[in-house]
């Protein structure tokens, strides 16, 4: 089968859009598909290129009438080259080109929709087919209007994925015991400010406790708050990181305040590497934690809530080691290899039809 991926870019920059779309493409050619990504590039080049995936540089990231009608006639073009079954458009813009250059081709157009919550989002309507990478992201799209025939739900799987290589001891990171641990932007919506909030009601009880935020700083706000603190030598913002799993091994908890999660990818690697979780109970992340079976899910916005939680699984390492021990064989069903296959029975009911 011939599968054109289409997207903003794949950066190597944490972003889960370009996460789940380079471990397809690479899961799929290693299946014996002909695989295209079509993207303004990034740091995943290389690694596509080593797996024999193809990539065409087309920028759809500039919003200009001129600009969007330049990467609409570059997709078409690159379309006519190949000429495949399925393009698989991963963010709003390629959607919406890739409907115009797949309407006089045989071609299905699949869209993932990743950021339900993100303005513009309903115009992946236009796709034959809208996935959601949870229910709850599935459901929502139903709500704006696009018909529920057309709306399906493969939860993304990280177990397996090509973009991790195996750490070397030498890799991980050394932390003080009782650690907290989070992955992701520093930012309103990953809610890094409740964490904060949280992690100074954690201190009454564990006075010796660290906090680690890895990320991009997008929000300057927590750190400015942090800096005030008495404490403030105890939570580090350390910046992003390639490879935050260097963190896990040494964690006591990893925590997920989001006020909007459409699944959290990152919630599932830190299952995969053992860690008791907390999350918000919001959006998709019910679903990423088994509905509560996985990971302790809390009160959206409720950072007392959120201190409990963390406190309880400090207090007990007995209640940590049996929640981590529940996070790893739910996530053991969350691979790359069964998220593939998922996307290929899909392409194949359309390819059909």
């Amino acid at each position: 089968m011939k599968i054109v991926h289409v997207l903003n870019g794949v950066a190597h920059t944490g972003n889960g859009i370009a996460n789940v779309a380079v471990d397809l493409a690479v899961e799929q050619r290693r299946r014996g598909h002909d695989v295209w990504v079509v993207s303004a590039g990034g740091g995943f080049l290389e690694l596509l290129d080593n797996n024999s995936v193809a990539h065409h540089h087309v920028d759809f990231t500039s919003r200009t009438p001129r600009a969007l009608a330049r990467a609409y006639r570059q997709l078409a073009r690159i379309l006519d080259e190949i000429n495949p079954e399925v393009v698989h458009a991963h963010t709003i813009t390629p959607t919406v080109l890739g409907y115009f250059a797949t309407r006089r081709r045989r071609a299905a157009l699949i869209a993932t929709v990743h950021n339900e919550y993100q303005r513009g989002v309903s115009m992946m309507r236009l796709a034959d087919v809208v996935v959601g990478v949870s229910n709850a992201v599935s459901e929502a799209m139903v709500r704006r209007g696009v018909p529920r025939r057309k709306v399906h739900t493969v939860l993304n799987g990280t177990v397996g994925s090509p973009r991790r290589p195996p750490l070397a001891r030498d890799d991980l990171v050394d932390l003080p015991p009782q650690s907290i641990l989070t992955v992701g932007a520093v930012s309103h919506r990953k809610g890094a400010d409740l964490l904060l909030a949280a992690f100074e009601h954690v201190l009454q009880d564990f006075p010796k406790a660290h906090l680690y935020y890895v990320g991009n700083v997008d929000w300057q706000h927590p750190a400015d708050v942090a800096r005030s603190k008495s404490w403030a030598d105890q939570v580090h913002f350390v910046g992003f990181d390639a490879q935050p799993q260097r963190y896990f091994p040494a964690a006591s908890v990893f925590v997920l305040a989001s006020r909007r999660e459409p699944l959290g990818l990152v919630l599932l690697e830190a299952l995969e590497a053992g860690l008791p979780v907390v999350a918000s109970d919001v959006d998709g992340i019910p679903e990423a934690l088994d509905f509560g079976r996985a990971g302790l899910l809390v009160k959206v916005g409720d950072a007392n809530d959120l201190a409990a939680k963390i406190k309880a699984l400090l207090r007990l390492e007995g209640d940590r080691k049996s929640l981590a021990e529940a996070g790893a064989r739910h996530v053991a069903t969350l691979t790359v290899a069964s998220m593939t296959g998922l996307y290929l029975d899909l392409y194949k009911s359309q390819s059909a039809s």
